[in-house]
This record gives C-alpha cells, sequence and structure tokens, in this order.
C-alpha cells in the first residue's frame, strides 16, 4: 500500500444488504512488535504530545471494525497510520451522523517514530488501542470487521484473540 492524502471519507455500510459475504480467513501469525514501539492513547493526558495535528497529511488505511449494539448504540473504527518527524500516530476517522452527517479525523495513538515495516507498527498500535479499549472502557469482541486495508480479516482475528483471549 502507498502512503496517500486524507480521504474525505472513509468505507462505511449504513445497510445490511451491503455487508459482505462471510468467508473463511487465514489467521495469520501476528509481526514481531517493533522495538521501542510504545502507544500512548489520547486519554492519557500527562504523556499526549502537544503538537499532534488533527488532521493528518498522509495516511495508510488499515481497515475498519464495527460494533453494533442495539440500533442506536453502534461504534465504526477505520483506522489510518500516519507519522510526524518523530511520532507515529492512529487515526480514527469517525463519521457523526448528526444533521448532514460528517467526517471527523481523531488522533488516538502516539508512539515515538521507530524505524520499522509499517504493517507491524499499524498491527501492534491497533492492538494497543483494543488492549486500552477493552480494559479502561470495557469494550467488547468487535462484530465485524467492515473494511479490510493494509490489516486482512486474519490479522484483525489475530488481534482479536491475543486481546479478548488473555
Amino acid at each position: 500500500m502507498t502512503w496517500l492524502k486524507p480521504p474525505e471519507s472513509s468505507p462505511l455500510w449504513l445497510r445490511a444488504g451491503e455487508k459482505p459475504t462471510e468467508y473463511l480467513y487465514e489467521v495469520k501469525p501476528a509481526p514481531a512488535r517493533p522495538r521501542g514501539l510504545e502507544s500512548v492513547l489520547s486519554w492519557d493526558l500527562d504523556a499526549w504530545p502537544e503538537d499532534i495535528p488533527n488532521k493528518p497529511d498522509r495516511v495508510l488505511y488499515l481497515g475498519a471494525l464495527e460494533w453494533s449494539w442495539s440500533p442506536a448504540h453502534s461504534r465504526f473504527d477505520s483506522y489510518y497510520l500516519s507519522y510526524t518527524d518523530s511520532l507515529w500516530v492512529m487515526y480514527l476517522h469517525e463519521f457523526s451522523d448528526g444533521y448532514g452527517g460528517t467526517w471527523e479525523w481523531f488522533p488516538y495513538s502516539v508512539s515515538k517514530r521507530v524505524s520499522a515495516d509499517d504493517r507491524a507498527v499499524g498491527y501492534w498500535m491497533v492492538y494497543d488501542i483494543l488492549v486500552a479499549d477493552s480494559t479502561v472502557h470495557e469494550l467488547d469482541h468487535y462484530h465485524l470487521v467492515s473494511a479490510e486495508g493494509l490489516l486482512r480479516v486474519g490479522d484483525f482475528a489475530t488481534i482479536a484473540a491475543m486481546v479478548w483471549m488473555e
């Protein structure tokens, strides 16, 4: 995958008929965690850097997860990896379905920029986000991989097994 300008919208299904047919997917082994990659989540204000851009300049789309607890309670996370001179930054691109519906960028996790494979960095930063959300916010296992990017369904399955089976 190549680094691109941030999109105006991310993949999002709003009708059940748009969801993909279920298939069997290869569950892949986790890549080695890059040495020195330590995620800080946005709610850790003591460790959160002050100079994080509100919107990324360039991104790698990693994929999207969906939770749907009821018709009125759902969550769609579209994960985008970006970077600055000194940091890796994980952005969520969220759809706000209020009047007119808008897309908003949220810097959600950062790590010191270490030399590593983009896929490994994105993989472990998504893992760190899900571990933190499951611990702090009691988030349950996602309900659907809504879209694939650099991370495939098998990658998300391996991450989920590590997060929710520990």
